[in-house]
């Protein structure tokens, strides 16, 4: 199969076939039929105009208006556009279409506009679902990608491209935009990212504030070293304007560099790291994110180190591996965010705040799932492990959430392995269900691992899954709702039953409390074995 018909196809797509990007890209079923399409159409050969590397004099026509716009025919009159900005003050309010499939021949490309928002391209650029191929960006200076830098429109734009290299600072690299301000619609990039920098990604290093729809990195591996995601490596909110994301999608691989001492602040799916009073809806990770070093920012399918941010309707499928402050969706989520209506079906694994949603929380989260396998076993250090948070912080809630997945962790007595929350600090778990087999060491249950204050709730909760402790020495507290408990508990039913090893003694389980050292507890019945 001729992989450029695929690529073409799969965007001819979002503007005929589906009604949005969604349909088009989020089913196993969807991509299927694209390919099928792609498979029955390979006699078709999809044209490139190759750069030799000179430069054009002129567009091909137009006078940049609305209804004239520049006509971009061939690779030297795209080379035109990116050397002419500055003489024709940066296309503003200008219109350029792409009118055909280009080869950069892997000739140096510099990028289009400078690395500021007043040397930024802000005109409207329409790429005419074209795509643009074999762009070499080799890096020493700081916001470089395909468009250095965007204050205006770009839509239905594909890019094909390669960039090494890196320098010390907030770099802002990324395969499609080096850092944005304004508005991206129905574009991808695919490709390899190998740099040393910050604010790295495979389609939009840093997003100003600018605006994000139905976009997408369909392949390659993302390398950087902080702040590392597969659509936006750092998302913050510039002169009052929010960055958002819609409908926007990653298959990519997302790294770390490997520098075992580092402490990476932020690696995820979709986003790196997330400033606050950003928009996140209805975007999916299939990408493996791997952290290394520390990891103290946060590793997330979605997000990675989430300062505030509200996200909806997102769902993670890749893999995440991390040491610390792991989740399906958020790392690290901060600064009473909301999550609200995500799933998580990706293997979660790490060592410390490790969880189906949400590693380490601070944020409010409603109405998530989790059906992926929550692991917490790579040494004998691990706590803090949950099918919805790891650690749940003060004043927040986790509300009508549901753990479907295998949940263990193996680690010290200074954290807890839950259905839905491993530990909880001082903060409310109401209308949550779990549904998998909860195991642990020393404090496990079936909602709630460890309870650390006696300043938290537990209410109207249901255990259905088994929970067990595979502890050989010890104190161990397991519990249907509550392993280790100093919480308030009302309202709870507990359908499991404990599981323990036969050859060794523990006397702190219970089908509802583990062991209760000064909570109130009422108001619950065990139905085990119902």
């Amino acid at each position: 199969m001729n992989k450029a018909v695929l690529f073409a196809l799969s965007f001819a797509l979002l503007t005929s076939g589906y009604s949005s990007f969604e349909h088009a890209y989020k089913t196993s079923e969807a991509k299927n039929q694209i390919e099928e399409m792609a498979i029955s159409k390979n006699d078709e050969q999809l044209v490139f105009d190759v750069w030799d590397g000179t430069v054009a004099s002129s567009f091909s026509s137009g006078s940049g208006s609305v209804s004239d716009p520049y006509i971009i025919n061939t690779a030297k009159e795209l080379a035109y556009f990116r050397t002419s900005l500055a003489l024709k003050n940066y296309y503003q309010n200008n219109y350029i279409i792409l009118n055909a499939n280009i080869d950069l021949n892997n000739n140096s490309w510099s990028g289009i506009g400078g690395g500021t928002n007043a040397k930024a391209f802000k005109g409207h650029f329409d790429g005419n679902n074209k795509i643009v191929k074999n762009i070499k960006m080799d890096v020493t200076s700081e916001r470089k990608g395909f468009f250095n830098s965007n204050t205006g429109t770009i839509s239905n734009l594909n890019i094909e491209a390669s960039l090494n290299g890196g320098a010390n600072g907030n770099t802002c690299y990324g395969l499609f935009i080096g850092i944005n301000y304004g508005e991206i619609n129905n574009c991808s990039s695919k490709g390899d990212v190998n740099v040393i920098g910050t604010y790295v990604s495979g389609f939009i290093g840093c997003n100003a504030g600018g605006k994000l729809t139905n976009c997408s990195y369909l392949e390659g591996t993302i390398c950087g070293t902080n702040c590392v995601g597969g659509i936006v490596g750092y998302n913050m909110v510039s002169s009052g304007k929010i960055g958002s994301l819609y409908n926007c999608v990653n298959y990519g691989t997302i790294k770390a560099n490997d520098y075992p001492d580092q402490n990476y602040s932020g690696l995820g799916g979709i986003i790196g790291t997330c400033g606050s009073g950003a928009s996140i809806n209805n975007c999916t990770n299939y990408g493996d994110v791997i952290g290394g070093g520390q990891s103290v920012g946060g590793t997330g399918g979605i997000i990675g180190n989430n300062f505030n941010t509200n996200i909806y309707s997102s769902i993670n499928e890749g893999k995440i591996i991390a040491k610390q402050k792991v989740g399906g969706i958020v790392g690290h989520c901060r600064n009473a965010s909301n999550v609200n209506d995500c799933i998580n079906k990706g293997h979660i694994y790490g060592d410390v705040a490790v969880a189906g949603i949400v590693g380490y929380c601070r944020s409010f989260i409603n109405n998530c799932t989790n059906y992926g396998e929550i692991e917490a076993d790579q040494n004998r250090i691990s706590y803090w492990t949950g099918g919805i948070v790891g650690m749940l912080g003060s004043n927040i809630s986790v509300i009508n959430s549901t753990n479907s997945g295998y949940v263990h962790g193996l680690g010290s007595s200074s954290g807890g392995v839950g259905g839905i929350v491993g530990s909880n600090y001082a903060s409310t778990i109401d209308k949550c269900t779990n549904n998998g087999l909860i195991q642990g060491l020393y404090r496990v249950g079936g909602i709630l691992g460890f309870s650390q204050t006696a300043t938290g709730f537990v209410l109207n909760s249901t255990n259905k899954g088994d929970f067990k402790s595979i502890a050989k020495y010890g104190s161990v507290s397991l519990g249907g709702i509550v392993g280790y408990n100093q919480a308030t508990v009302i309202g709870c039913t507990n359908y499991g039953s404990y599981i323990i090893e036969d050859d060794i003694s523990i006397e702190m389980y219970g089908y509802i409390i583990g062991y209760d050292i000064a909570g109130d507890t009422k108001v619950y019945r065990n139905v085990n074995n119902a």
